[in-house]
């Protein structure tokens, strides 16, 4: 009995010796501090964001506008920005530029719907916030496909779920964002 005292004694003093000694540490910093990757000049491509809330929008990078102007199988009359960026039933949309040092770049066209047009049962799954995300691919001749799409769902816990699109889906979907139908999942 007397061996599990002092050994409660010894953690006891233990921590309250961890938790005093707070002379060493600074005082928590009121402003944030910018975050910094690792290596800095691998993150330097522009990011295109939020097109529908922005007042004043960057200016898109020659590998966006080429993607932009670009045509798919789906339209060869309506160009990749015109039936994605006017899509009325993402109420967020952005384009993401992955950085590629040699070989083919890569943008995301990723949109937020809005939850009313969600199933019950992705309701009842706890799903808060839907999106997709369509990945294009530019190779340096010029080539543009979709490589591949996902949908996104955010629950109620927090947690973020991507699920991969089969080609086929893939293709209807693109079909009906040209189109200006609404999409179902």
């Amino acid at each position: 009995m007397r061996i599990v005292t002092c050994m409660y004694v010894g953690v006891f003093a233990l921590s309250l010796a961890a938790c005093s000694k707070v002379s060493d540490e600074k005082p928590p910093n009121p402003v944030s501090p910018k975050v910094k990757f690792r290596n800095e000049n691998k993150f330097n491509k522009p990011f295109h964001g939020d097109m529908e809330t922005s007042s004043s929008r960057a200016l898109a990078s020659p590998m966006l506008e080429s993607l932009k102007n670009n045509h798919l199988d789906v339209s060869s009359t309506k160009t990749i920005g015109q039936a994605f960026d006017n899509y009325k039933y993402a109420i967020k949309k952005e384009w993401r530029e992955s950085p590629a040092q040699s070989g083919p770049s890569y943008i995301d066209y990723i949109c937020w719907f809005d939850i009313s047009p969600v199933s019950s049962a992705a309701l009842n799954q706890g799903v808060v916030k839907r999106g997709l995300d369509i990945k294009f691919v530019i190779h340096e001749d010029g080539e543009t496909y979709i490589a591949m799409a996902s949908r996104i769902d955010i629950k109620s816990d927090g947690m973020l779920h991507t699920t991969p699109i089969e080609p086929p889906e893939i293709k209807k979907i693109v079909t009906a964002i040209y189109e200006g139908r609404e999409i179902t999942f």
